[in-house]
């Protein structure tokens, strides 16, 4: 705010809350196909199959490799300085979620490394894209009321159990709609999926 002002401050904010929304949405929908294992393990062949079949297979092989680390990274850090903008902050409740991951995660790597243990993807694949949704559901309403003290969109308060504002769901019609929609439309993708897994193969 000392460098931008106040409104131009809260204008970046609703829009990096928006982006990590957006690619919270694309990677939770991205999982949620690939938690069939034959999925991913089709997905993983055709990558490195065309890898492999390029003629400079090492130079193809190592650009793979970097954008898969920096979309990881890149990832990680829209997350996080959306998360922190949404709570005001490096809060204490973030730090320890942090370090709890960071200290999982090693176990898990320690884990798979030495005892040879295979992580069950579907159940993996699952809870990950259904925490990534939850959080792209809390930054859409965010970003949208960023935008609202920002002064570019307008406000109409509505009256909402104190349960459901917890949750995530915003206090005005302009930021509770774009939510009910990514509901709506996340349930009918889930529908369709459903749909298509149980309709016999031609």
């Amino acid at each position: 705010e000392t460098f931008l002002g106040a409104e131009q401050s809260k204008l970046l904010e609703g829009v990096m809350l928006l982006l990590a929304s957006a690619l919270m949405i694309y990677v939770s929908g991205w999982l949620f196909v690939k938690q069939d294992p034959r999925a991913w393990q089709s997905y993983i062949h055709a990558q490195a199959d065309q890898a492999m079949k390029s003629q400079q297979s090492g130079l193809a092989i190592g650009v793979l490799s970097f954008l898969a680390v920096i979309r990881e990274g890149a990832e990680t850090v829209i997350f996080y300085h959306a998360l922190t903008n949404s709570e005001g902050g490096w809060t204490s409740p973030i730090i320890a979620g942090f370090v709890i991951a960071a200290v999982v995660l090693a176990v898990l790597f320690v884990a798979m490394r030495l005892l040879t243990v295979r992580l069950p993807l579907r159940p993996l694949f699952i809870v990950t894209s259904a925490f990534l949704f939850v959080m792209a559901f809390r930054f859409l309403g965010a970003g949208v009321h960023e935008l609202q003290e920002a002064h570019i969109l307008p406000e109409s308060p509505i009256d909402m159990p104190a349960l459901l504002s917890t949750i995530g769901f915003q206090k005005t019609i302009e930021a509770l709609l774009p939510q009910l929609v990514l509901v709506a439309l996340a349930a009918a993708g889930y529908a369709g999926l459903r749909l298509r897994k149980a309709t016999p193969q031609s």
